[in-house]
This record gives structure tokens, C-alpha cells and sequence, in this order.
């Protein structure tokens, strides 16, 4: 039996959810400052860890439906502060050139 102290992960993961259902993972929208004995943690059986949300971020905006504008462009300018900014929140050894550390990203579904 292994201790939950022990499986939280020191670093954030990043978690994008989607349409299609991945059996392996519990289907949630994390929420931020979880506990570990809350159900909204996912578990991955295979590497035995748990995985609590330190922050939750809506990645995706619609601009385009149905041929419709839903809502005003952002400039180019302002995408790219947020670029920098996004780029900028990354730890260093991700961001180096030299040997970058991989940055593990968790899918749940298809497109």
C-alpha cells in the first residue's frame, strides 16, 4: 500500500480534458487547492501518483460559430504578452535550450 505524502507530485502537471473518454483516468475537472482524500484528484493506476490542480486555466476560446464572430479578436500585441507571460510561468528547466526537462501534459479524450 503506498502513502499519499508520498505520490504528490512538488511540481504542476497540466491537464487539457476533452470529448472522448480515456477509461484510465476518473472524469473531472480538477479544482484548485484539492486535498489528497478529495475525489476530484485523478489517479493513474499505472504510475501510482496523485494528482491535485494548483491552478486550472480555460485554454480554449471560441472566436468563430456557426460563421458568426462570438466575440472581439484579441490585437496582436496582446497575444503576444500573453505568450510571453504563459512562457514566462514555465519552470527554467523547461525552458532551456540545452536538454529541456519534458513537460508532461495529461489528455483526457480525442479532438
Amino acid at each position: 500500500m503506498f502513502s499519499q505524502s508520498k505520490c504528490l507530485l512538488p511540481h504542476p502537471l497540466t491537464r487539457l480534458s476533452v470529448d472522448h473518454f480515456e477509461p484510465e483516468f476518473q472524469r473531472v475537472i480538477p479544482e484548485t487547492g484539492t486535498s489528497p482524500d478529495n475525489p476530484q484528484i485523478a489517479i493513474r493506476e499505472s504510475k501510482r501518483a496523485l494528482v491535485m490542480a494548483s491552478r486550472v486555466e480555460q485554454l480554449h476560446n471560441v472566436y468563430w460559430e456557426n460563421g458568426v464572430l462570438t466575440q472581439e479578436l484579441p490585437k496582436l500585441d496582446q497575444i503576444k504578452q500573453h505568450v510571453k507571460e504563459s512562457i514566462k510561468s514555465l519552470r527554467q528547466d523547461h525552458r532551456r535550450y540545452l536538454n529541456p526537462t519534458p513537460y508532461k501534459v495529461q489528455f483526457l479524450g480525442g479532438f
